[in-house]
């Protein structure tokens, strides 16, 4: 049973101690605050020089790329660093929006791209399963835009350096596991990425020996918010409205899927994606805590109920079952149900309200 007196949120931003692989540092200050801070004391142009030195050993770069700020944002930033002609490595996803689609398409249109498509059936079949299982019906899809990118890199037959976007477990949690100069290793991925379940390919050791996987957030400063900005300069589109559950209209912008993935969240740990996005705000030194506590209390709870029929066909379920799935991955020590499941329009978007977080976690949260 969770009490109040053992949840705990942050003292700087808005995390809870119910977040997955948290790190904790004097002062109940989340591991991300704290690695936000000690940020600026790194000498991010050695590290930049250090990425630089590496195309000598790696001539080809590839890009797991989706047309979202942070994917353009990184072809760019390689671009500059003298890959000339780096190669977008794009998974397509499914449930993708019309703003989705299109940004894949015409963001970075003239440069080399690999479109991989992940079999329908077998993709959905997936998707159903991890969610009925774990609740986490984006997995397949999270796993494939790196296990599926790194042999389609292999597959080049050329010594590649593989550039994913940030680090989230250093970046949203703060602890720094492994050493920013060393590519990413199987082992490593399996941990934090694939959790020992791979559903796709691989490549073999000595091929995944050519290849130089890492994370761009080791050689810069990760800003979303400044990759945000830079995209939407040069013709990236953004919602005519704030997302579900959130006040942002940039951010995880190409599928519906990514809705039920944040609302997920919600139900299992007990904050929801506003809590995410506006933690950002406040590490950036953009808003206060308490004003964005409000927006919190306000946003964080919303369910898609705009897409909810999407969801029962693309899982090919009964609402009964798609609501007891729910249900089974719910923390009810954090969460309670409502029972209101009326659909209601809020600042541009259609929401319910079915489950909220216990007054009691609200209350610890305001008085942090």
């Amino acid at each position: 049973m969770t009490q109040s007196s053992e949840v705990f949120f942050c003292k700087s931003c808005l995390t809870p101690s119910t977040r997955p692989r948290i790190t904790w540092y004097d002062g109940q200050i989340c591991g991300a605050c704290t690695w936000a801070k000690r940020k600026k004391e790194i000498d991010w142009n050695a590290r930049q020089n250090y990425f630089r030195s590496l195309h000598n050993r790696h001539p080809i770069a590839t890009i797991p790329f989706g047309g979202g700020k942070d994917s353009i944002w990184v072809a760019y930033r390689v671009k500059k660093m003298g890959w000339a002609d780096p190669i977008l490595m794009i998974v397509l996803p499914h449930m993708e929006t019309e703003i989705g689609k299109w940004n894949r398409e015409n963001m970075c249109r003239s440069w080399q791209r690999i479109n991989i498509e992940l079999k329908e059936e077998k993709y959905r079949s997936l998707a159903r399963k991890y969610f009925v299982e774990q609740g986490r019906p984006k997995h397949p899809w999270e796993t494939a835009v790196s296990a599926v990118v790194i042999n389609q890199t292999a597959q080049l037959g050329q010594q590649a350096i593989c550039v994913y976007g940030e680090d989230g477990e250093v970046e949203y949690s703060g602890n720094e596991q492994k050493d920013w100069r060393d590519p990413i290793s199987k082992e490593w991925l399996m941990k934090h990425y694939y959790y020992d379940h791979l559903d796709w390919d691989m490549p073999t050791d000595d091929e995944f020996d050519k290849i130089f996987f890492t994370q761009w957030s080791n050689f810069e400063n990760w800003n979303p918010l400044e990759h945000a900005a830079f995209a939407e300069s040069i013709g990236m589109k953004v919602r005519p409205v704030r997302s579900i559950g959130t006040l942002e209209r940039r951010c995880q912008i190409s599928d519906s899927l990514e809705s039920i993935h944040k609302y997920l969240q919600f139900v299992k740990y007990g904050f929801g994606r506003a809590t995410s996005d506006l933690s950002i705000l406040i590490r950036a030194e953009l808003e206060t805590r308490d004003i964005c506590i409000l927006q919190c209390e306000m946003y964080d709870d919303e369910y898609p109920i705009e897409h909810h029929k999407e969801f029962l066909d693309y899982f090919g379920m009964s609402d009964k079952d798609y609501w007891n799935v729910i249900r089974e991955h719910t923390n009810w020590d954090l969460i309670e149900e409502t029972g209101d499941f009326t659909p209601r329009e809020v600042q541009g978007v259609v929401v319910s309200k079915p489950f909220r977080l216990k007054e009691e976690f609200v209350k610890v949260r305001r008085q942090t």
